[in-house]
Formats: structure tokens, C-alpha cells, sequence
């Protein structure tokens, strides 16, 4: 298997593309909340975008990635926590700037929010 036939998959902790089980492992980093007043519902992931040309030396690495959401669950900055690996940048931060998701609510109002998300590495198995 070449570095081409590398597929991403985002695995986050036991849950794969998971909706509850991402928006709990996500950290949400810009939200302040008065939890005897207030409701916080996380982000989630609606649509993820496997991107290519991953070098085979990340395979079963997990990558934390850093994205600013607007208040419509877009990316609106992508980035690495830690590695600035050039194969990373060029690879996997476009691919995770098309992923989507499911707003952040405040009280069922859209917000914006800035979450790390921990992304396991894994081999497309029917490569």
C-alpha cells in the first residue's frame, strides 16, 4: 500500500463518525457558559472529506486538529495542534476545511465555536 491508497478516517476515541460520540470528544475552547442558567449543545460532524496523498509514516497516528466554526458549522480556520508536518498541512487541513457540521446552540441559538478534534489515521482497507 502506497502513500496514495492511505485513506483518512476520523476516529474519535470509540466512536467513528459519530456524531455523539465526536461532539463529546470534541473540546470546545471559546464557549463560556453559566451552566445554572444556560444551554450548550457541541458541534458535529454532518459530512467529512477523506483527503489523499497522506504520508504511510501517519498511519495509526492521531492528529489533533484546531477549527473555528461559524455560527453555520463551516470551517472558517483549520490547523494542527503541534505538528506543522508540510505533508499534513498540504494534505490533511483542505480536506478537513470542506467537512461540515451541525451548529454549536447556545440556549438553540446558532454560535460559533472553536473545538480539537483528536483524527486517528487509519489505511483504507479496501485499498
Amino acid at each position: 500500500m502506497n502513500a496514495k491508497q492511505l485513506l483518512f478516517l476520523a476516529t474519535v476515541s470509540a466512536g467513528l463518525l459519530c456524531g455523539p460520540a465526536l461532539s463529546t470528544a470534541a473540546v470546545v475552547t471559546d464557549i463560556a457558559i453559566d451552566s445554572a442558567q444556560r444551554t450548550y449543545a457541541a458541534p458535529a460532524p454532518t459530512r467529512v472529506v477523506a483527503p489523499s496523498g497522506i504520508a504511510r509514516r501517519f498511519e495509526g497516528e492521531t492528529i489533533r486538529v484546531k477549527l473555528s466554526l461559524d455560527a453555520a458549522g463551516q470551517p472558517v480556520e483549520v490547523g494542527l495542534v503541534g505538528s506543522q508536518d508540510v505533508n499534513l498541512v498540504r494534505n490533511l487541513l483542505p480536506a478537513v476545511s470542506q467537512w461540515r457540521f451541525s451548529p454549536a446552540l447556545l440556549d438553540g441559538r446558532p454560535v460559533a465555536a472553536q473545538i480539537e478534534l483528536p483524527i486517528l489515521l487509519v489505511a483504507d482497507p479496501s485499498a
